[in-house]
């Protein structure tokens, strides 16, 4: 384990406070802890296993962000929802790249390093070559896990490659034909303004060295792009019901909890220009039965196995649905969100 000193966003040096304590109920049951800087306002893991001591938190056949088929209710409301949602990423991909670079398209087909790697992507499903987009775009999902937003964007008629350090995920990819990068090297070794385009699906939290690593999302951008992430948002309503239960907590997985101020914060620090925000709306009723989840696992813990029972998974239901209205309404964040970075 290791403790920090100084506070991952600002860098002063505390005061902390204890923000909140929670269990890892998904592999470890140990208690951990989640700080605030009284300087910034940002909360993070502290202590917290280090980058090394940190894959064996990962080990649980309930962990399914790298899971190829579902196995319960959750699992399967997760694949469901992750489909959903793949069409709104793209969406928000599209528009901010038509956005940044409107004008200068002929810039995109140019010739990149990586292409020879991933191979331009060749119409599938009775595409026919006059459909696919003229202009390609050059696009790193950074933590992509099995290659779905990949894939995805590949389908879309663009250039895209992953970075996944875990292996039973890339091998997962490969399988479906997605290129991905595993090592620190290969990304070390991309020339500066490769991508126009760089996402983060759910990964920030996960980053030990996040401040570094937006830095070289910044280098490795071209003027115009645009860096995209998605997080849960800790003062949400959800966060607030559910306390302790919060499933997007997800100690000590989860090292950084941002909020709306703290991640703009973050992304204006490396040198980006927040453009906007956009809700997760099915994340509120999806973390929400996780929730419910843990709260059983402590309450009940002769029923921590299994999938939820009927009265949790309508107290999640109302509990998501409640969080959505009041984010809605303007009085919270959502659960999780999207936020648009773009590189002047």
């Amino acid at each position: 384990m290791e403790t920090l000193k100084s506070c991952p966003l600002c860098g002063e040096f505390g005061p902390f406070g204890v923000h909140i304590e929670c269990r890892d109920y998904l592999v470890s049951q140990e208690i951990f802890t989640v700080q605030r800087c009284e300087a910034c306002g940002f909360l993070f893991t502290n202590p917290r296993p280090s980058a090394d001591e940190m894959p064996e938190f990962y080990h649980s056949d309930e962990y399914i962000s790298h899971a190829e088929t579902p196995a319960s209710l959750q699992d399967k409301v997760y694949m469901k929802v992750k489909q959903l949602m793949l069409r709104q990423k793209l969406r928000v991909l599209n528009k901010h790249l038509n956005q940044g670079f409107e004008g200068s398209l002929s810039a995109v087909s140019e010739s990149n390093q990586y292409a020879q790697r991933s191979g331009r992507h060749e119409p599938k499903h009775g595409q026919h070559e006059q459909n696919t987009p003229p202009d390609i775009y050059n696009i790193l999902d950074y933590g992509c896990g099995t290659g779905s937003f990949v894939y995805s964007a590949m389908e879309d008629g663009m250039n895209a490659i992953g970075f996944e350090p875990e292996l039973s995920a890339r091998e997962v990819a490969a399988k479906q034909g997605v290129p991905v990068i595993g090592s620190e090297s290969e990304m070390d070794s991309f020339a500066d303004q490769t991508f126009h385009a760089i996402t983060l699906w759910h990964v920030i939290e996960h980053l030990h060295d996040f401040k570094e690593k937006t830095d070289s999302f910044y280098r490795l951008l071209k003027p115009g792009g645009v860096l995209i992430l998605a997080a849960p948002m800790a003062n949400s309503s959800d966060a607030a019901i559910y306390g302790k239960y919060w499933a997007a907590w997800d100690l000590p997985r989860h090292i950084l909890h941002f909020t709306p101020d703290t991640l703009k914060q973050a992304g204006r620090d490396a040198g980006f220009e927040y453009q906007e925000h956009k809700p997760l709306p099915f994340d509120a009723w999806y973390i929400a039965l996780l929730s419910e989840q843990n709260k059983l696992k402590e309450e009940q813990p002769e029923k921590k196995t299994g999938g939820p029972v009927a009265l949790p998974a309508l107290k999640a239901a109302a509990r998501g649905g409640w969080s959505n209205l009041k984010a809605l309404a303007g009085t919270s964040p959502w659960s999780s969100q999207t936020f648009v970075f773009r590189k002047p």
